[in-house]
């Protein structure tokens, strides 16, 4: 859950303090003052805290294959790669909450079972899911899947079934690497080249494909349609534990829908800046986060319950002006 914001004594803080003068006017005036300050501060640490709130939680990350555009093999599965973390609440975080299986319906709008196949947990809060269809689907025929909640791109599409694949995927093509790097925070994005299937990594450069290295790739930020993979420690997702300085290899592969591997593409060198990377514009981390993602940019360290303060004590000081200006009516 979002951090709250505390806020200290508007009156006896070092901004804030000083001698009212005399008389009626004054008194009154120091009251309500003082009252319109407590008032400005508690209504802005509110903003602060569920300006933080948003920032710290976030929607689920969620990738279901097909997606829109993207055929199924007749031999291929349903998959479902879904970070369940919401609110940024690990301790409690069930996958059910959140990776509820797809629907699946022919062209005549039938009802088709989808049966679990495989299952794999990549820790802390990432479940790749493989459901296969309870009746075998027919190729060159057009189904209907829901994906369900969380999943981007929504809502419902279409998609066809084709001839099983005689050959595996192409592995991806890096065209991209960025980096982010914001205090203790650092984020690697890498941008492909537009491909079909499932991004599988390999952090380290030396293990072995598996079920569990499959992430969530096809998201898009801004108007860039590419795929692209954040590394990063978030709280709406974990797949990379970096560091500012940190160094790392890296290499990837696709998945096709009826799981043909690839192979590995080229081994990247992860080299992450050790200070503050230049602020990134705002509009970026808005657009992951209509997409289910997580923001790109870091507010600043510096505290905001303290500038709410200071704005606070600044529109004390105006009141006290005026009261002062008044002429004394007792």
């Amino acid at each position: 859950m979002g951090r709250s914001a505390t806020l200290g004594s508007v009156a006896n803080s070092a901004c804030c303090t000083g001698r009212w003068g005399s008389g009626r006017d004054e008194r009154n005036g120091g009251r309500r003052g003082a009252w319109f300050a407590l008032r400005v501060g508690a209504v802005l640490a509110l903003g602060s805290a569920a300006a933080r709130a948003q920032n710290d939680d976030c929607e689920p990350l969620r990738e279901i294959h097909p997606l829109p555009g993207e055929a199924l093999p007749v031999d291929g599965s349903i998959w479902d790669i879904c970070y369940y973390v919401s609110g940024s609440d690990r301790e409690a975080a069930q996958s059910d909450d959140v990776c509820a299986a797809p629907k699946l319906w022919d062209a005549q709008g039938n009802a088709i079972e989808l049966t679990l196949d495989r299952r794999a947990d990549a820790p802390p809060t990432r479940l790749i899911t493989r459901y296969r269809p309870a009746t075998p689907l027919q190729v060159g025929a057009s189904y209907k899947l829901d994906p369900g909640a969380f999943s981007s791109p929504s809502g419902t599409r279409n998609f066809q079934v084709v001839e099983a694949n005689a050959n595996p995927p192409a592995p991806p093509v890096i065209e991209a690497l960025e980096y982010s790097v914001m205090g203790s925070s650092a984020e690697a994005r890498f941008r492909f080249a537009p491909f079909q299937g499932l991004l599988v990594k390999d952090v380290g450069a030396h293990g072995s494909v598996s079920l569990a290295s499959i992430d969530v790739s096809h998201v898009s930020e801004g108007n860039d349609p590419r795929p692209l993979l954040r590394l990063a420690r978030r709280p709406c997702m974990e797949n990379f534990a970096a560091q500012p300085g940190a160094s790392a290899s890296l290499r990837f592969g696709v998945f096709d829908l009826a799981a043909n591997f690839s192979g590995w593409g080229e081994t990247r060198d992860l080299e992450f800046p050790t200070t503050d990377t230049p602020t990134e514009s705002t509009s970026a981390g808005d657009d992951a986060a209509q997409s289910g993602g997580c923001a790109l940019h870091t507010p600043g360290r510096a505290s905001l319950p303290v500038a709410w303060l200071a704005l606070a004590c600044i529109a004390l000081r105006r009141l006290r002006s005026r009261v002062t200006q008044r002429p004394d009516s007792a």
